[in-house]
């Protein structure tokens, strides 16, 4: 495992590089990027499932590595990156207006286990 990995091993730098298609041979900058916004969506989704996390060896407390967290965890890391070239969030304009990263993204509400469906 990388060095970088090492923190939130659930969550892999290539993992997230590879959904957003950047080559570890890419920019440095770029690299460097991701891996921040990685440490971020992973921090964020284990805080947003804390009862997952295995408390067996109290020095080292596990979360699972999961196929939809780990998806929960990209789909966040790549939002945070798309917004590092567009701070306010909006990345292009038409002719129906802006078009914007929503602050909100149902589907990883969906992989966290936290939507709620209504029907009717």
């Amino acid at each position: 495992m990388a060095e970088t990995d090492q923190e939130f091993p659930w969550l892999s730098q290539a993992t997230v590089q590879q959904w957003l298609k950047v080559d570890s041979s890419a920019d440095a900058q770029k690299v460097a990027r991701i891996q921040v916004c990685r440490k971020a969506a992973a921090r964020w989704v284990e805080d947003q499932r804390r009862d997952l996390i295995d408390h067996t060896v109290p020095t080292s407390p596990v979360f699972p590595e999961n196929p939809r967290l780990v998806m929960a965890g990209v789909l966040a890391a790549a939002r945070l990156y798309a917004r590092v070239d567009s701070p306010n969030g909006v990345v292009a304009f038409d002719e129906l207006g802006a078009g914007a990263i929503l602050s909100k993204d149902p589907d990883v509400a969906r992989y966290l286990g936290r939507a709620k469906f209504r029907v009717g």
